[in-house]
């Protein structure tokens, strides 16, 4: 049986005010399970939407737009469903092209130090001058840790 998570419980076990989930809710997050259709119904959560959620906290309190943000958790949504477990080690860079100003998302499987795979998503003008700034690094394994711990739960 998956666990369900109430709202409540997910902006306790994330530690962000229950008002900004529910503002995530209108358009920048889709939970797995259900959302709350108006009085009486409830908004239920995954554990993988907490993993997805601890991603969107860390992005938008790091100066990343929602919309973006929304973008980075549907990323991890479709690996998710693919039966790939980006939480087990990774990380997400999240930048902008100096040239293009272009915003970019870009998933590493092990190390942020390894910008060579940064650098194959840019422009071929951008890669000669690695011109990637405005990074923002989040370690997925560190997210899981972080909720598994707090909900005493372990691979």
């Amino acid at each position: 049986m998956e666990i369900r998570i109430s709202t409540f419980a997910a902006a306790t076990i994330l530690n962000i005010e229950y008002y900004r989930l529910n503002e995530w809710l209108r358009g920048y997050f889709t939970p797995t399970f259900s959302r709350a259709k108006g009085r009486g119904t409830r908004t239920v959560f995954s554990v993988d939407d907490l993993f997805r959620l601890g991603v969107m906290g860390q992005l938008t309190a790091r100066g990343i737009s929602r919309e973006l943000a929304r973008d980075v958790c549907e990323e991890l949504r479709k690996k998710l469903q693919a039966g790939e477990n980006p939480f087990g080690k990774g990380y997400i860079v999240v930048g902008t092209c100096m040239i293009t100003g272009v915003n970019d998302i870009i998933y590493l499987q092990d190390e942020p130090d390894e910008w060579v795979r940064v650098l194959l998503h840019l422009p071929p003008v951008s890669k000669a001058l690695g011109v990637f700034s405005s990074n923002v690094v989040v370690n997925l394994a560190a997210i899981k840790r972080m909720i598994g711990d707090r909900m005493n739960i372990s691979e």
